[in-house]
């Protein structure tokens, strides 16, 4: 099922119909879409499809020239001697006709896999071509890939061959949150919720939901069944291009656990405190990663792992897929129940902050904020610690949030301790408050009936509303 990318297509159709040629960059981490995109929208234009595989100059050659023979319908075994040829048949096949031509996973055509460029002159020939037969048809070449810090260093790279050759470049992100909710329309309220925790907005993960089953079923299906999506492909779990072994691995378990100061993954796995900056770095880079802080404190950072479904796999299934393989995987579940269903409710915290950037990016929220942070302080004037699940600021404006998933309806206590927090520094110095409390139980009468224009009340159902 395809869903979403409406703003997506418009540019790529724009982009189509230009009557010249045009050269885009399509990037963006593993399992967010892109072939998907393409093939969406290549349904109803011409087009030619050349995906890389990891191999050497001459057999890829000798595979896009099969799949150029192929995909025009034409009866030739053989295979182009040089790249030149190759672009030069692929502006013939157009001739003066509007025509799509994708490279997808265009950095294993360039590089290894430990960044070591290879023995190929495509982006060369390619440059040459743009310059020389390219640039006065209606062909429109998009180069795709996973690997992001890659496609951004070549987009940027004024010493590289395809430097201002673009003419546009679109980096894929999740989907909106209104597009991710068709995957589980349908669906009770709490299944589509713990789906959501769980996937996020992230198509490929959604993409395999069936509306027609619960969540458990699901979760079973997806991680825990002996034929389950993951356990036939652990690699699917991960939206990240680093292959994760070793080290890596490591890093990832201790994320996954909940350990996420550089500290303490040390201690953890017992190494160097440099090593483990070192990797956390390029797990950054290979966006499996990313560096957090707390709200106006750079120095409390802490790490975090991308995306939930890669963390539940390294914090619930890793450490067992050769049992789940074997048809162990209900009981490594039932062994963990607990600890998903903390898991799943720590989730839902990132599912609330979710929606409001998606507010945010509508530009409906009382202000517009740059970024969304979780707040800690000891020690407070309060007399106790505070900690808020969500907070954002924007010259006098602050937005606080808090997210609650337990099977009791919130009341007025929730919301008068929230005000309390933000009575100590430095919160206390903005004028306008603005307070966004989340509960998947919904909220007592006194709380509704409350007259307070700087409150909302968001619950579960109200968040699945389109």
């Amino acid at each position: 099922m395809f869903c979403g990318r409406k703003e997506e297509l418009e540019i790529l159709n724009k982009r189509y119909n230009s009557n010249q040629f045009e050269f885009g960059f399509i990037y963006g981490q593993r399992r967010i879409g892109k072939t998907t995109l393409v093939n969406e929208f290549k349904k109803n234009h011409n087009s030619l499809i050349f995906f890389a595989s990891d191999t050497d100059d001459v057999t890829l050659k000798d595979d896009f020239s099969r799949e150029f023979f192929k995909q025009t319908n034409q009866n030739n075994l053989s295979s182009f001697s040089t790249w030149q040829d190759f672009f030069s048949a692929i502006a013939g096949y157009f001739v003066d006709k509007h025509g799509l031509v994708v490279f997808d996973e265009y950095p294993n055509i360039i590089q290894t896999h430990d960044g070591k460029r290879k023995n190929t002159d495509f982006d060369y020939k390619l440059q040459n071509a743009i310059d020389s037969i390219f640039k006065t048809t209606k062909i429109t070449i998009v180069i795709m890939g996973s690997n992001v810090s890659f496609m951004e260093r070549i987009v940027n790279d004024k010493k590289g061959p395809l430097y201002e050759r673009h003419t546009f470049s679109l980096l894929i992100s999740k989907l909106k949150w209104k597009e991710s909710l068709e995957f589980v329309k349908g669906m009770n309220i709490d299944d589509q919720i713990k789906i959501l925790s769980l996937t996020d907005t992230y198509p490929f993960f959604l993409s395999h939901i069936n509306k027609e089953k619960s969540f458990d079923d699901n979760l079973n299906n997806m991680f825990f069944n002996r034929d389950s999506l993951i356990a036939m492909d652990p690699t699917s779990a991960i939206s990240s291009n680093i292959n994760i072994t070793g080290f890596y691995d490591g890093i990832m378990r201790c994320l996954a656990s909940g350990i996420n100061t550089i500290k303490d993954i040390s201690l953890a796995l017992k190494a160097e405190s440099g090593k483990v900056s070192l990797y956390l770095a390029q797990l950054i880079e290979g966006k499996a990663v990313r560096k957090c802080v707390l709200y106006n404190s750079d120095k409390k950072t802490y790490y975090e792992i991308n995306d939930r479904m890669t963390a539940f796999y390294f914090r619930f299934v890793h450490p067992y897929i050769e049992l789940i393989k074997l048809g162990q995987g209900l009981n490594i579940r039932a062994r963990e129940e607990n600890a998903i269903k903390e898991f799943l409710e720590h989730s839902y915290e990132k599912l609330c902050m979710t929606y409001l950037e998606n507010l945010n990016s509508e530009n409906v929220l009382e202000s517009y904020f740059l970024s969304f942070y979780r707040f800690s302080a000891d020690n407070t004037s309060l007399g106790r610690s505070v900690e808020i699940d969500i907070i954002a600021s924007e010259g006098n404006n602050l937005l606080v949030g808090e997210c609650k998933f337990s099977k009791n309806k919130k009341g007025l206590s929730e919301y008068y301790e929230m005000k309390e927090d933000t009575n100590i520094k430095p919160l206390n110095a903005y004028k306008n408050k603005y307070y966004y409390l989340f509960s998947h139980s919904g909220f007592d009468e006194r709380l509704l009936k409350l007259q307070d224009d700087k409150l909302h009340l968001i619950s579960s159902k109200e968040m699945l509303i389109v």
